[in-house]
């Protein structure tokens, strides 16, 4: 019971995220997979085609981005960029009730992962999405 309310509630938090790119014309596909170097298949919530100057975009949603839950999104990752060499890799951390720990931003930058937040009222993230 309490691994299917951690379900809903992440897919609640996916929801979210899919209205409001839907609602800003961002083009995305959702609970895209990937099988990575390992032959593990990875599955990522939204993959923003590349298009112009833009570069593909690989996300991953954490909706409790405590320190750590930083493991699976960077192994996920790590494992297909060979498969992906030309693509950006992005953490969303949902920072309406906790804030994004300080672990998950140094070890997944260290490693090239955009961790961006989903709080901030005017969605600056917003900014990596846009044309380069």
């Amino acid at each position: 019971m309490l691994l299917t309310a951690r379900d809903t509630v992440i897919s609640i938090f996916a929801k979210e995220v899919s209205n409001y790119f839907r609602e800003n014309n961002v083009f995305y596909s959702g609970d895209i997979g990937y099988t990575g170097k390992t032959g593990n298949y990875h599955s990522f919530d939204f993959v923003i085609p590349s298009a112009k100057q833009k570069k593909e975009k690989i996300i991953k949603a954490i909706n409790n981005p405590r320190a750590d839950n930083y493991k699976q999104p960077l192994l996920s990752f790590i494992d297909i960029q060979e498969l992906k060499p030309d693509s950006d890799f992005i953490v969303l951390g949902n920072e309406t009730n906790h804030t994004i720990s300080e672990t998950i931003y140094s070890t997944l930058t260290n490693y090239n992962i955009e961790v961006l937040a989903w709080s901030e009222p005017d969605r600056q993230f917003m900014d990596c999405l846009a044309d380069e």
